[in-house]
């Protein structure tokens, strides 16, 4: 009886630890205080409050179906921190709208329908960090927007790899963007933005392209093994 008892002790013991995670959580998931997210998430998320940060643990991510925003900041929030999540499959992964001087910070941003991240409609003095952007029509796309910095990301097989819409006073500075199907970096109607120190290759069209875009300084940016024009101002 011993024998019996000890063994279904042991059993149970493995079977625990055999047990599978604990399931992901799903729906809109609203943040209100700092938090690490342990758990990928399927569906949306909105910050709702200023100087707080989300974080993923490693392996987490957030995911959807083609649709709506990953991780939304709106309106005045500020100081809001985003870091270290994979997001993929919205129409937008990480969605900056109106919203300044937030942090978005080694992120792996990826298939999404419209962007990776995207700073819209005075999302002005923003950091975009680290991150890494792949399978998105932008990687990352700042419209109507000013004096962001977007440094040191790594921006591949997107259709153009950073892009600036309407958007002045913005930095692109120590990003590499390569293999994108079109364009690495791409400015339209864009003025006195600053594209420097980038590593810019192997992009099947142009390597950086300016259209309808002046006053921007271009400096000191390696361009190589572009399909096209290294450079082109259109």
């Amino acid at each position: 009886m011993r024998t019996r008892l000890t063994l279904l002790l042991v059993l149970g013991f493995v079977l625990g630890l055999l047990a599978p995670p604990v399931a992901a959580s799903s729906g809109t998931l609203w943040i209100a205080e700092s938090t690490v997210l342990t758990e990928s998430h399927y569906g949306q998320v909105y910050v709702t409050s200023s100087d707080i940060t989300l974080e993923c643990a490693d392996e987490v991510g957030i995911f959807g179906s083609g649709w709506g925003y990953g991780i939304s900041i709106r309106g005045s929030k500020s100081g809001v921190v985003i870091r270290n999540c994979e997001v993929a499959n919205f129409k937008s992964g990480i969605f900056v709208d109106g919203a300044s001087a937030n942090r978005i910070e080694g992120n792996r941003v990826h298939d999404n329908t419209w962007s990776g991240i995207e700073l819209r409609y005075s999302a002005n003095d923003n950091m975009v960090v680290g991150n890494e952007l792949w399978g998105n029509p932008f990687g990352v796309n700042v419209r109507y927007s000013t004096s962001n910095t977007v440094t040191d990301n790594y921006a591949h097989d997107n259709t153009d790899g950073l892009h600036l819409y309407r958007s002045t006073f913005t930095k692109l500075v120590g990003n590499r963007s390569a293999h994108n199907h079109d364009h690495g970096i791409s400015l339209s109607l864009s003025v006195d933005n600053t594209v420097e120190g980038n590593i810019v290759e192997f992009n099947e069209f142009f390597g950086i392209v300016s259209w309808g875009s002046s006053r921007n300084a271009y400096v000191s940016n390696t361009v190589t093994g572009n399909t096209n024009d290294g450079i082109h101002m259109g």
